[in-house]
């Protein structure tokens, strides 16, 4: 897949003026509605936290496998490859936010958020 074809995906979140964008969409229509599929690798341009309500499996991010139960929240930055290990089953929230959405804006959008600071999204050597 190329990157206009999946900046074209992406762009329904975070096509708003500069670029900040929000959306929360619920498991499984989100699963349901999806343009690729999500049980193979893939990667986002947005961060991304889903939060599994019912359900049991596997989510694999970057190439480590880690259980899917009822109350498992997901921090997932741009770049990070993930998938499911099925679609059905699972239910929750996903909520995905454009990086310009992430930056402090009291300090003129140049800092990053409090997610951003103390590292919610950007856990390379831990789990997401």
């Amino acid at each position: 897949m190329t990157t206009e074809e999946l900046n074209s995906m992406y762009s329904n979140v975070c096509n708003m003026s500069r670029g900040n964008g929000f959306r929360v969409e619920r498991m499984p229509n989100l699963f349901e509605t999806s343009e690729i599929d999500d049980c193979m690798a893939h990667v986002h341009s947005f961060y991304e936290i889903l939060w599994f309500q019912e359900g049991t499996g596997v989510h694999t991010v970057d190439f480590n496998d880690y259980e899917v139960a009822p109350g498992t929240i997901f921090f997932l930055a741009p770049g990070q490859v993930h998938h499911f290990d099925r679609k059905e089953g699972y239910k929750g929230v996903a909520i995905k936010m454009c990086t310009d959405m992430m930056r402090d804006k009291a300090s003129g959008g140049n800092a990053d958020s409090l997610f951003l600071k103390y590292n919610s999204f950007h856990t390379y050597d831990s789990t997401p």
